[in-house]
């Protein structure tokens, strides 16, 4: 969605004020938003053993946070390891499934922050359920310093970014000339009929000069909103408040040389660049796991969700009055306003 501005005399300060107003307002909400999601994040490992030491491959390992639902599943490999690397802090069960074993089930697993959990897993051979029961001290789970652990958190950064350039070299093509042969007004006595006779070479039409005396700058605040993927949730979100001004960037209804011929301060304004106004939003929802099996699974789980956004404001333009009023010669005059 794109909006146009068309901008005449100093009608944008207020709009800046809101505009200024209303960023403020985004920055505290998400800042708030930030500071309420914290949170860290944990791994939970181990082996996946028979009674007589060898690793079961293949296994059907699930962990699920017993306030919260979430859930991961994932499988051993084929020395019986098993890994859950990023896994937000709580209490957890760890369910195996292995055909020809027991399910084995082990309530009350803690995970804390930067920790890394181990669990030690031996399946009995048979089809009855295996449950092994949480005790207090929780002697089947062990922890170390994890150095997969990681403060996972939503991440605000706000920036300015802004440059001014000099003596810009023109190229005719895209920038309006200023033209040294541009007649002079008289007062009282400038007609379009006598515009050769003011002409400093009245021998020659128009002029273009092209010289490296261009100028612009650009001003922006940007505002970044970061969230890292927890509970299937990740974003990204960024808004950029920015005025690029320049003395010679005008749209393609300008003419062909510069409105005053005697200075080129008279063009600076708004360049054709100017898009004050952008916000930008991608992310990744993964839609939650039903619990079910063969085609229904197949068919309803494993999906994702991952829009992208961008709505960015329009580019300023310049109305030519196709006139001489100001007698130069040049009809570059533009037009005048008459609104309020």
């Amino acid at each position: 969605m794109n909006g146009l501005f068309f901008l005449a005399g100093t009608g944008r300060k207020p709009r800046r004020l809101i505009i200024c107003c209303a960023g403020m307002l985004v920055w505290g909400l998400f800042g708030s938003l930030a500071l309420l999601a914290q949170f860290t994040t944990a791994s939970l490992s181990g082996t996946v053993l028979d009674p007589s030491g060898a690793a079961v491959p293949a296994a059907t390992m699930t962990v699920q946070n017993s306030e919260t639902s979430f859930t991961r599943t994932t499988k051993s490999g084929n020395g019986g390891d098993y890994l859950f690397p990023v896994l937000p802090v709580g209490e957890y069960t760890l369910t195996v499934v292995k055909p020809g074993f027991h399910t084995y089930a082990q309530k009350g697993i803690v995970l804390t922050v930067n920790r890394s959990a181990t669990q030690m897993v031996t399946l009995k051979p048979g089809k009855e359920t295996q449950e092994a029961p949480f005790t207090a001290d929780a002697s089947l789970v062990t922890t170390s310093s994890a150095a997969v652990g990681q403060l996972v958190n939503q991440k605000i950064t706000v920036a300015y970014v802004g440059n001014n350039a000099t003596h810009l070299y023109g190229t005719s093509d895209q920038e309006p000339m200023a033209d040294i042969n541009a007649a002079r007004y008289v007062p009282g006595n400038s007609t379009e009929a006598n515009t050769q006779q003011r002409r400093p070479y009245p021998n020659f039409g128009p002029m273009g000069s092209i010289d490296s005396g261009f100028n612009s700058n650009y001003d922006a605040i940007e505002l970044n909103v970061e969230k890292y993927l927890s509970h299937g949730l990740s974003f990204l979100a960024n808004y950029t408040w920015s005025r690029n001004f320049s003395d010679f960037s005008e749209s393609l209804t300008m003419s062909y040389y510069q409105t005053n011929p005697f200075s080129r301060n008279y063009n600076y304004g708004p360049s054709e660049s100017d898009i004050p106004y952008v916000f930008k939003f991608s992310g990744t929802w993964e839609i939650p796991h039903f619990h079910l099996s063969g085609v229904g699974d197949k068919i309803l789980n494993g999906w994702e969700l991952a829009p992208i956004f961008l709505w960015q404001s329009g580019v300023p333009y310049s109305i030519m009055s196709g006139l001489d009023n100001s007698f130069t010669g040049d009809f570059s005059d533009r037009a005048d306003f008459i609104g309020t």
